[in-house]
């Protein structure tokens, strides 16, 4: 019963929680991310966007992945402000980054979750859309099909644009999609040679989540689509970085060993006549194990299908002890 009283009074976010690792910080607080991408020049109306070539079709691996280091960027807002990747992560707050494009039916369609994400958590992220190249431009070919690929739901919407030819044809389409429909956060829009596309993607509509150290927390191939959850992982993010109080000592209650892992990780109790419940979530706050007590002093968890990449466990115990933290499997 006392453990049934402790977990429903955690926030979800306390599943994924992990410490923060403060090796991913300089020793000036900076935030260490991969070499610099493009320039920092704003480009004029007339610059001509470079060619833009067909795109794989693996959204969710193409570009960045969970775990990796991203690299500094600088793109300009619509009125030419510059938005550089490492000034927004300075502020010590994480980022969350959705590209998309007029003429894309799902980036249009999800734009609602992303406003209410935006006004969500407004003063606990930094938030914007990176405007990419067209999906769907009429006459021209989609640089996801390597054909003219229109679609009827822009044919019925009336929205019908060629790819941008220019930077500030870039603009006047972004122009447009603003008229048409409701976008909260401000808009980064990509290099006139694609750098964010071509380094982020390329993808029609993902999502990065990027925590203040310069690393992939969360990453979408396609925003929000099932069983991807940006809000859960959101919190799980927030409650990381802000810290929980009362929280025992790791040490002092469960050890986790080998951790990374290969074949199997076993989580030994110090106490083992206690009542505990322990869970195992993936990346994306999913919970894909659970186990409970047997009053063995341990649980050996063997790796069986889950794939290479970071999980979180959560450990709850009938004296009142939360631990969570990361596990590895290489």
């Amino acid at each position: 019963m006392k453990i049934r009283l402790l977990q429903s009074s955690l926030n979800f976010a306390l599943v994924s929680l992990i410490l923060f690792c403060l090796t991913s910080i300089d020793v000036q607080g900076q935030p260490v991310l991969k070499p610099f991408l493009g320039d920092s020049l704003l480009p004029s109306d007339a610059d001509s966007i470079c060619n833009i070539p067909q795109a794989g079709s693996n959204y969710d691996t193409q570009g960045y992945n969970v775990g990796d280091t991203v690299a500094d960027f600088t793109l300009f807002k619509v009125n030419g402000t510059p938005v550089n990747l490492r000034t927004e992560l300075q502020s010590g707050k994480p980022v969350l980054l959705v590209d998309g494009s007029f003429t894309c039916p799902a980036y249009r369609d999800r734009m609602p979750d992303f406003n209410t994400i935006y006004s969500t958590y407004a003063n606990d992220l930094i938030m914007y859309v990176v405007y990419v190249v067209e999906a769907h431009p009429i006459v021209d070919v989609s640089p996801y099909s390597g054909t003219v690929w229109t679609v009827p739901a822009n044919t019925s919407a009336g929205i019908n644009y060629t790819q941008a030819k220019t930077y500030g044809e870039r603009k006047t389409t972004i122009a447009a999609m603003n008229a048409y429909m409701t976008v909260d956060p401000e808009i980064l829009i990509d290099g006139i040679c694609n750098i964010w596309w071509s380094n982020f993607g390329p993808a029609p509509n993902n999502a990065y989540l990027i925590d203040v150290d310069g690393t992939v927390y969360a990453k979408h191939g396609w925003f929000n689509k099932a069983p991807n959850d940006m809000v859960a992982s959101i919190d799980a993010l927030l409650a990381m970085t802000s810290g929980i109080e009362d929280v025992a000592e790791q040490g002092d209650v469960i050890r986790v060993f080998p951790n990374p892992f290969t074949n199997q990780v076993t989580f030994n109790f110090i106490d083992n006549n206690v009542d505990y419940n322990l869970k195992i979530f993936d990346s994306f706050g999913r919970m894909i194990r659970e186990f409970s007590s047997d009053y063995t002093g341990k649980v050996i968890m063997n790796r069986e299908e889950l794939t290479s990449g970071i999980y979180f466990y959560q450990y709850i115990d009938s004296n009142g002890n939360i631990i969570t933290g990361k596990l590895i499997a290489n």
